[in-house]
């Protein structure tokens, strides 16, 4: 009885100090919070919009551009482990995503027998570029089609990861 309340007691600390530490600390998983690059620094994103010859059909991609010895996890990761990706819209006028944003390059898939129970976990590094669909209202003015967003992710390099965070962007 004596261990469980130690443990209890051991979990409780160590769930106030991830509560208390800013947002903009990185959170090493082997020994707590420590000094260490925010996420805007980690992951950046970009975007464009390109439009087909009759200006109703396009493309609206989002790149994310992730430092060296950093991942961000996919989309499409499965639940039960790790934190996914996600790419925020702002609703806006003129415009309509037709479809689900896929990754112009397949994330790296590996399972995980330690932390996830064997779980595939999919992640990118480097960069990577998502693309979808996109449909234009009718008599909308392209020129003046502004696509707000951010993608929010969960920067990780071996050993710890960052809090989710989002980076912002603006489509022309």
């Amino acid at each position: 009885m004596l261990r469980q309340s130690r443990l209890v007691a051991m979990a409780a600390i160590l769930f106030a100090s991830v509560l208390s530490a800013p947002a903009s600390a990185q959170f090493d998983i082997l020994g707590g919070p420590s000094a260490g690059p925010s996420p805007d620094q980690v992951v950046t994103t970009s975007s464009k919009v390109k439009l087909s010859p009759d200006g109703q059909t396009g493309k609206l991609a989002i790149t994310a551009t992730i430092a060296p010895d950093w991942y961000i996890y996919s989309l499409t990761q499965k639940p039960g482990g790790p934190i996914k990706s996600k790419i925020v819209l702002e609703t806006g006028t003129g415009f309509e995503v037709a479809g689900n944003f896929a990754p112009t390059e397949a994330p790296k898939q590996k399972k995980d027998p330690e932390a996830f129970d064997n779980l595939e976990i999919e992640t990118h590094a480097g960069s990577v570029t998502w693309v979808a669909d996109l449909r234009i209202a009718p008599g909308t003015d392209p020129s003046k089609l502004n696509i707000r967003g951010h993608l929010l992710s969960q920067a990780c390099t071996t050993g710890s990861c960052l809090p989710p965070s989002p980076a912002r962007f603006v489509a022309r």
